[in-house]
């Protein structure tokens, strides 16, 4: 952690960004922290803390909400808890749902130490934080190739420490091993937040012309690490982003722009079509097609339908309306798995009114901020907010293969977009 803090200090060379945007920086680190009370208080959350302590020296004691969005996510997750201590089948119901409330009051705190030029800021730290952790997991995936081996390299479970994770082989076909990384997160499917963000900053800077090594390397590295992740849903949303953010790009750019990346497109498909006609691209597909078919398939028994479907029974079978607990829904599955659906398993810990209300208030916070995207002006300086809306649509879509209702992008990132929505960053319009 120490290196990829260093190394992301490094990525940002003589910019000088503002104290509170260093967040940024911390949010990679879902999975360890500070042990409390039965809560773990990750990095972000103490360096919140700092940052309210700030306000209260600087005499800042009301803290604003920054959107009416906001607010209304405040009452929800509110109501979220007090369902959740109804639904106490087992301990971890009211602690799960309590955490997702110190989220959301790390991002008000946020939100409220923020100003008209941070867009900047953030944007600057986020490219940074995508090459410095990128390199520390690059170099350690190379020690795992030459067979090196310490403690902290490869976790057997979701709970042990490691930055890689062997999954069992019960849960793959023909019975094989497969190391993923996973970073500082809990699972592989949870890391895309930090190179799916710095990959799209990087991109609009290269399609307007503006981006030099930094801006290329990140791409690169955000896409070796996601691949390294084995994360099928984590390269659909990066690539898928990318198309998005050079579709939104062009429409952005001036001719001269248009031009450099008409040329750059024109040789990346003459380089696929040589590929075609060599081994490499042969070697290539044989790969990910061995990789896909040692996986669990959607219908099999361990597959994400026949899991949605099995957690979809427990649900209307235990009260379809309160729903039954953050954390409960393994216990009732025939397999004993969870959703492995972060909205699904919104819906199953809070029930259709409450947990359905928060699914389709988070909808409509992307959907409003896409809204607002699309009616600002066609020039560069609209990239941020179109940063924000991909990068959390990104995340939204990935969210669908795994359960991390707390994840930390997901909530900062529809944070950023309800302060732009509301124009309260007018540089962003």
């Amino acid at each position: 952690m120490l290196a990829a803090w260093a190394l992301s200090f490094a990525a940002l060379g003589r910019r000088r960004v503002h104290f509170e945007h260093l967040i940024w920086m911390l949010l990679p680190i879902d999975m360890y922290g500070v042990q409390l009370a039965g809560f773990t208080l990750k990095p972000y959350m103490l360096f919140s803390a700092v940052l309210f302590l700030r306000m209260l020296m600087q005499r800042r004691l009301v803290v604003v909400f920054r959107s009416r969005w906001s607010l209304v996510s405040g009452a929800s997750i509110l109501l979220f808890m007090i369902v959740n201590m109804f639904n106490n089948e087992s301990y971890s119901s009211p602690l799960s749902s309590a955490m997702l409330a110190v989220v959301w009051c790390c991002c008000i705190i946020y939100m409220n130490c923020c100003g008209e030029d941070s867009s900047s800021d953030i944007s600057e730290v986020m490219l940074a934080t995508g090459i410095g952790y990128g390199i520390v997991f690059i170099l350690v995936y190379l020690l795992l190739m030459s067979g090196a081996s310490f403690p902290g390299l490869v976790a057997q479970t979701r709970e042990e420490t490691g930055i890689f994770m062997q999954f069992s082989e019960t849960h793959f076909i023909n019975r094989v091993n497969i190391i993923r990384l996973r970073g500082f997160t809990i699972d592989p499917n949870s890391m895309i937040g930090t190179f799916l963000f710095s990959a799209i900053v990087a991109n609009y800077r290269i399609v307007f012309g503006r981006g030099g090594f930094r801006e290329w390397a990140a791409v690169l590295i955000s896409s070796l690490c996601i691949w390294y992740s084995g994360s099928r849903m984590g390269i659909v949303c990066l690539y898928g982003m990318l198309i998005m953010s050079n579709i939104t790009g062009y429409c952005m750019a001036d001719v001269r722009s248009k031009n450099r990346l008409k040329i750059l497109l024109l040789v990346l498909f003459a380089s696929m079509m040589l590929f075609v006609f060599t081994d490499l691209i042969g070697s290539t597909v044989q790969g990910i097609r061995t990789s896909i078919e040692n996986r669990p398939f959607l219908t099999g028994s361990y597959g994400r339908l026949s899991l949605w479907k099995n957690a979809l029974k427990v649900l209307f079978e235990k009260g379809a309306l309160w729903g039954i607990g953050m954390g409960n829904t393994q216990l009732h599955t025939p397999n004993g798995l969870a959703c492995h659906n972060s909205w699904l398993e919104l819906i199953c810990a809070g029930g259709i009114l409450v947990g359905g209300f928060m699914v389709l208030h988070l909808a409509g916070m992307l959907l409003s901020g896409l809204r607002h995207a699309l009616r600002l002006p066609r020039v560069p300086s609209s990239a941020f907010a179109w940063t924000m809306v991909l990068g959390t649509l990104g995340i939204v879509i990935s969210l669908l293969s795994v359960d991390n209702v707390t994840y930390s992008y997901l909530w900062f990132g529809a944070s950023m977009i309800t302060a732009i929505t509301d124009g309260q960053w007018e540089e962003s319009t």
